[in-house]
């Protein structure tokens, strides 16, 4: 049964699979940054909210599991939740779409080409928050809101930070992305079967230069 616009959908990447960047340590002292590595099939999880407080619940749990993520699309029944493609329409090799557009009550935006200067440290996860918050239209400013430094946060320059908000009504990505016309963020991430990826980096031989990765802020 349909968990409807309160609910988040989750996949799981087949083992191997990779949704989060993994940062080496390189022989020269440097690091190298491997990108997503996710694979084509997932299995299909829902799991209904009803808040702030839930969602930001959820996406906590998705950011400890290395092979997950979200998207907004909705699961169409009778697919195979153990092992699916990640298709909103029929593909061109003849496979069937998997997922459908649908009106959520929440939305996760990505920053990730946020202008400068700073008049904080990038790597202070509430701060830039709070400040990209302060980018989008006023109504936005005044809502309570879930915030997670993105992997290459504190790797790569400039602030890199995901904001998930609940919404007053079910909404289209379009909308949303409409809405939010000329603001610094991702709009893929708006879209039904992209991959909205919020798990923390994995890290080989090399520090976590982030103290504070997620929060609720109010």
């Amino acid at each position: 049964m349909s968990a409807g616009a309160e609910a988040v959908t989750i996949l799981r990447c087949m083992p191997g699979g990779r949704a989060t960047k993994r940062i080496s340590a390189r022989a020269d002292g440097g690091i190298e940054i491997a990108g997503y590595d996710a694979g084509k099939h997932f299995a299909v999880d829902e799991i209904a909210i009803g808040g702030i407080h839930e969602l930001g619940a959820v996406l906590d749990d998705v950011s400890h599991d290395p092979r997950a993520f979200v998207i907004r699309g909705e699961p169409l029944v009778g697919i195979d939740r153990s092992r699916c493609r990640r298709l909103l329409y029929t593909h061109e090799d003849g496979s069937p779409p998997t997922f459908r557009e649908m009106p959520r009550r929440w939305v996760v935006l990505d920053f990730d080409d946020v202008p400068g200067p700073y008049r904080f440290n990038p790597c202070d996860g509430a701060l830039a928050a709070i400040y990209c918050r302060s980018l989008l239209p006023e109504p936005w400013r005044r809502c309570s809101f879930w915030w997670e430094l993105s992997s290459s946060a504190g790797f790569k320059p400039g602030v890199r930070i995901k904001l998930a908000f609940w919404l007053a009504r079910p909404t289209l990505g379009a909308e949303i992305e409409r809405h939010l016309k000329g603001c610094p963020i991702d709009v893929s991430t708006l879209r039904a079967v992209q991959p909205i990826y919020v798990a923390r980096p994995i890290l080989v031989n090399v520090a976590d230069p982030i103290r504070r990765r997620a929060g609720i802020e109010h």
